[in-house]
């Protein structure tokens, strides 16, 4: 059930996405703090062990577009000082991973 929802709220995600080749830069349609829930979902689905399940899609990419988009925001997971357990989501600054 967990994974249904996931999939159905990445499929909603994938409209926001427009077509490629618009002359534009893509304007995101959901809030940062919505994209941080669908992340968390996207990693723990990632991590687990639903991975061997065919009809599953493949949540690490989902992840890794999730985080793409909320670079995008301006946000960064974590600090470079920091240990992985301690990891968030927050504004970007100096020392924080991949700034």
């Amino acid at each position: 059930m967990k994974a249904m929802r996931l999939a159905a709220a990445v499929f909603v995600l994938c409209l926001a996405v427009p077509a490629v080749g618009q002359d534009r830069a893509p304007r995101e349609r959901f809030w940062p703090a919505d994209l941080i829930e669908l992340w968390g979902r996207a990693e723990d689905m990632c991590r687990g062990s639903y991975s061997s399940d065919p009809q599953q899609p493949d949540f690490c990419a989902i992840r890794t577009d999730l985080t793409r988009r909320l670079r995008r925001f301006g946000l960064c997971y974590g600090a470079a000082d920091d240990i992985a357990a301690n990891y968030r989501w927050h504004w970007c600054a100096r020392g924080s991973n991949g700034w």
